[in-house]
């Protein structure tokens, strides 16, 4: 059975898609790598992909009111990003979230770009 970092490729290739929906780092990157690991902090992975599979849903279509809340701040991280699209955040966060456990996504993304635990 692979293990879950190689099932959808490096470090590296994650760094780069997560780059696609924060920005480069940087100042108002960091900014959305904060909201994005603050809330992914709350939830488990079963309602992190649930947040991942609403992006491309309306608000109505959610039942549960921590996803609802999850997706609303990840639509606002995706609107204000580069990547500008629910579809390809949904696909890129569902390998993510299927590849690394959680903390170690937090800890990567903490470490690139230096949110304001950081700062």
């Amino acid at each position: 059975m692979p293990d879950r970092a190689s099932a959808t490729g490096t470090d590296e290739q994650a760094i780069a898609g997560l780059t696609e929906l924060f920005g480069r780092p940087g100042f108002d990157s960091s900014a959305r790598a904060a909201v994005f690991c603050e809330m992914i902090r709350e939830l488990t992975l079963e309602q992190a992909l649930a947040t991942a599979a609403a992006l491309t849903r309306g608000t109505s279509e959610v039942g549960d009111p921590t996803v609802r809340k999850a997706r609303h701040l990840l639509r606002g991280i995706v609107q204000s990003g580069p990547l500008k699209s629910a579809e390809r955040a949904a696909v890129l966060l569902t390998s993510l979230f299927h590849a690394r456990p959680m903390e170690k996504l937090v800890a990567m993304i903490e470490a690139q770009w230096n949110t304001e635990n950081n700062w």
